[in-house]
């Protein structure tokens, strides 16, 4: 019998961050409020039907897309700091005729202060909701959820 499910990994208290490209710059995140973080992986619609009231197997229908949430503590953004975080987040849901896109990684070390551990990369990802600032204890919190197109996100090593 394989074992599955044996190391355990810590986002928050081990330094994980969140990485958010636009095409020209890789912006990574940091101050993720603990326990904030969500992942929901795509998948395809189950299509349930019956026949002559017999329930049948389901069939396959359309590609939902996945969901990464998580809430992000008011501060300055970790590779410029001289770039706002009010810009930061005012750009990332500009408007225009289409979504822009961005490639969302997640990474998380292998321990506290770990230079390396496992990412998942979600490319194809777009603004799906922002929330704005709410009062935190003891910071404020701004809440951001991503769609994407990718719906199983292969988790790989980084070093």
């Amino acid at each position: 019998m394989a074992t599955i499910n044996d190391v355990l990994r810590f986002f928050s208290q081990w330094g994980g961050t969140i990485h958010v490209d636009d095409g020209t710059t890789e912006h990574a995140l940091v101050n993720i409020d603990p326990g904030s973080l969500r992942l929901e992986e795509g998948h395809e619609e189950p299509v349930e039907f019956n026949d002559q009231g017999v329930v049948q197997t389901p069939m396959v229908g359309d590609a939902r897309p996945s969901t990464i949430g998580f809430n992000l503590r008011k501060g300055h953004h970790a590779s410029d700091v001289t770039l706002d975080f009010d810009n930061f987040i005012r750009k990332l849901d500009a408007a225009s005729a289409t979504k822009k896109l961005y490639d969302v990684r997640i990474q998380v070390p292998d321990y506290k202060g770990a230079t390396t551990g496992w990412e998942v990369d979600f490319p194809d990802c777009w603004v799906r909701r922002l929330i704005p600032l709410q009062d935190g204890t003891p910071f404020p919190t701004l809440q951001i959820e991503f769609g994407s197109k990718t719906s199983r996100p292969t988790p790989a090593r980084y070093v």
